[in-house]
């Protein structure tokens, strides 16, 4: 992976966020209504710039660049090799809308998990892959030669 300056996130120094209009609860019978402030429109919104070309444009309008890229930086993060015995975290993580705080946990949650072969070199086998199928479904079958008629 080698350093990129492109696409570029840019942003005006008189931007403004915008206001939805504020509506207050009326009589029980007329619904909401607007108390006559009518919120504003976004102005000079952030933009991506995907050449110097578009880079210039903006530049022209006021926009600067939102940070500064340093391609040093990024070849040395790039470079920097992961300590040794370095594991990531892998409790508490998300599972199905569930917080999880153990493997014990995420198996209770999973009780008949799919899973997927490894593999380990191109002159292997391959290994059949268990897939869940959706219940009601049909697959469609190709009689004609014409795509997608049944």
């Amino acid at each position: 992976m080698s350093h990129q300056e492109f696409p570029k996130w840019m942003a005006h120094p008189h931007a403004q966020k915008s206001v939805p209009v504020k509506t207050e609860p009326g009589a029980p019978d007329k619904g909401l209504f607007s108390s006559g402030y009518q919120g504003t429109v976004e102005k000079f919104p952030p933009v991506t710039v995907n050449n110097e070309d578009e880079e210039a444009e903006y530049v022209s309008k006021g926009y600067a660049e939102a940070g500064k890229s340093n391609p040093w930086a990024f070849n040395d993060a790039q470079a920097t090799p992961t300590p040794p015995g370095y594991e990531p975290v892998q409790y508490p993580k998300w599972v199905n809308g569930t917080l999880v705080n153990n493997v014990a946990e995420e198996a209770a949650l999973n009780p008949a998990p799919v899973v997927v072969a490894e593999v380990v070199g191109m002159a292997d086998e391959a290994v059949p892959v268990p897939v869940k199928k959706r219940p009601g479904r049909k697959p469609k079958v190709q009689t004609d030669g014409a795509a997608g008629v049944a």
